[in-house]
């Protein structure tokens, strides 16, 4: 790809000495220097996404300045790549790639920039310069990085031959393990005729194992057991078998997961050692149990060694439990071990109430611990339908009291319940518990008082009360003036200002937010959201605004400017 090496091209040095005087005149503003009235900030280009794209690229050389060897100059000029090939745009991608190529020659190979390059100008469709990228791999790791990327997506389109040449570049020429790895990344593609047209050159003693993942990745799970048994050797077996299985259950699909069941009941049963066995026998069991087939499961109990102290009878008992056959589950429990029996009780009293219908009340003492009994609580309190909402109030004031007396001064927990409350639409109830929070100044107490006053003002807002959440959201602003109130809390309340649609409000605490001293780290928030919100409102230059913010705070991040970019993409 002799073409991306070389200097920058004029053009690309005038725009970039631009943005780097706006970004010098960004960082005095931002500092508290000389603002001016809104709008605050004088972007250098028209708001669009060709702008987001030249901001972002800009972005990548301040960030780099700034933060002085973290790679960010490479990985935000692949970052535009990767949303200029997303988009379609390849001209503008094939002039990314080449900006980016150049940053890559000067990091360390470990970074990955050259793999990341040439698997997009392989899905860009530009092969000859991503074969290129990989031949020109400084050591062998990033040679055999970037061909197996490349090879990868050869496969995608069915190349496999192409994409067998790119695996050998890759492997030193090991054609064993190249061609099935190949084989395997056009079964991910679940087009038979590119399977069945490789398999005979990269699989042709492996064709049962090939056609059992074809079938299950189709969904046609019946296919891939019939194919599955074919495999001869019993240990090859046991894994596509396994993942037969679990697709089943997945997809619901439980008269194969009885199917797979037998087999494994079989293979064990003829096992010639006790580990096998009873490996594939509790296996069994367990899939039985999901499908409900409890009599096939309970017949191969007395086959596990020491049945007893084993996994299955507690299987069993809760798939009945979930099956709402309760009293046969209770008969089970009996003969269970202690290790499992308390566990299953739980299971047992909470399925009572949501679908027994038994007063929630009733089984409270099948939770003796303390904390056991609360998660219990507020699993009920969650799972309660909205026709027994009274029930549910009930139970998250009880989940509130029991809190409150284990530690009130430790108000996780509280808050929790609290949340709940809100997201129920108990909102009298949600502002009650916030009040008992309230009554303590400590730092973990105000950030929870915080996030349920968030809770409080998204419920209002979902049931279109934006007044009543303008006035949750002023209890709640005081906060985010205290000392402790850090970076990370404040940017929840932003988004939780975004999830209530209070845009303004939210515009104001990004304001907020970038004045904090810049150790004060809340960047893995990224607070995306509010800048989509934007975009898809029609406020781009607000966007912009949010986004030349957040960047310059994070040391001129470009992921900001790119989410604008992916946003009108959408």
């Amino acid at each position: 790809m002799g073409e991306m090496k070389g200097q920058v091209p004029e053009e690309d040095r005038s725009a970039t000495a631009r943005h780097a005087s706006f970004w010098g005149v960004l960082a005095l503003s931002m500092a508290g220097i000389a603002i001016p009235a809104e709008p605050a900030i004088n972007l250098p280009c028209a708001p669009s996404r060709a702008c987001a794209i030249e901001m972002a690229r800009a972005a990548a050389y301040e960030n780099e300045r700034r933060s002085k060897g973290n790679l960010g100059e490479m990985f935000g000029l692949l970052a535009v790549a990767r949303v200029q090939l997303d988009s379609g745009d390849i001209a503008g991608f094939t002039a990314a790639a080449a900006e980016a190529r150049r940053a890559i020659e000067h990091t360390m190979v470990q970074a990955a920039g050259l793999d990341n390059l040439a698997e997009m100008l392989a899905r860009a469709g530009m092969f000859d310069q991503a074969l290129g990228t990989a031949a020109a791999a400084r050591t062998p790791f990033e040679r055999e990085m970037a061909y197996r990327r490349v090879a990868e997506e050869f496969a995608r389109r069915g190349r496999w031959r192409e994409a067998l040449a790119a695996r050998l570049s890759a492997h030193s020429g090991h054609a064993e393990y190249s061609n099935y790895i190949v084989m395997k990344d056009l079964v991910q593609t679940r087009r038979r005729d590119w399977v069945m047209d490789a398999l005979p050159t990269l699989a042709p003693g492996r064709e049962a194992e090939v056609l059992t993942e074809l079938e299950r990745l189709s969904g046609n799970l019946e296919a891939a057991r019939e194919q599955a048994v074919r495999i001869a050797d019993p240990e090859a077996r046991w894994m596509p078998l396994f993942e037969i299985a679990k697709a089943g259950i997945e997809s619901g699909q439980w008269d194969e997961v009885a199917a797979v069941a037998r087999i494994a009941a079989a293979e064990g049963l003829s096992a010639d050692t006790e580990h096998v066995r009873n490996h594939r026998i509790i296996f069994a069991i367990e899939w039985f149990s999901a499908a409900r087939h409890f009599d096939e499961a309970l017949s191969l109990v007395s086959q596990y060694r020491e049945a007893f102290n084993s996994p299955g009878p507690a299987a069993i008992a809760s798939g009945m439990i979930a099956a709402g056959e309760f009293a046969r589950a209770g008969e089970l429990m009996k003969s269970l071990s202690p290790d499992y029996l308390a566990d299953l009780r739980g299971e047992l009293a909470i399925a009572r109430v949501l679908k027994g219908g038994q007063s929630w009340k009733k089984v409270l003492p099948a939770f003796p611990v303390p904390a056991e009994r609360l998660a219990a609580l507020m699993l009920l309190g969650e799972k309660l339908p909205d026709s027994r909402a009274a029930d549910a109030r009930a139970v998250l004031r009880a989940a509130v009291r029991l809190a409150e007396s284990l530690d009130a001064r430790r108000t996780v927990e509280i808050a929790d319940a609290g949340e709940l409350q809100a997201r129920r639409g108990f909102l009298d109830d949600a502002r009650a518990t916030a009040v008992r929070i309230g009554r303590g100044a400590d730092t973990q107490r105000v950030f929870d008082l915080s996030r349920l006053h968030g809770a409080i003002m998204k419920a209002q807002a979902a049931r279109g009360d934006l007044h009543g959440a303008r006035k949750t959201f002023a209890r709640l602003e005081p906060l985010l003036h205290r000392a402790d109130f850090n970076g990370y809390a404040h940017a929840e309340v932003i988004d939780d200002l975004t999830a209530a649609n209070l845009m303004p409000e939210a515009h104001a605490q990004v304001q907020a937010i970038s004045r904090r001293a810049h150790d004060d780290r809340w960047h893995d928030a990224e607070l995306f959201p509010l800048i989509r919100a934007h975009v898809e409102a029609g406020e781009l230059h607000r966007a912009f605004e949010i986004a030349v913010m957040l960047s310059e705070h994070d040391y001129g991040n470009p992921d900001y400017f790119l989410e604008i970019a992916r946003a009108i993409d959408r």
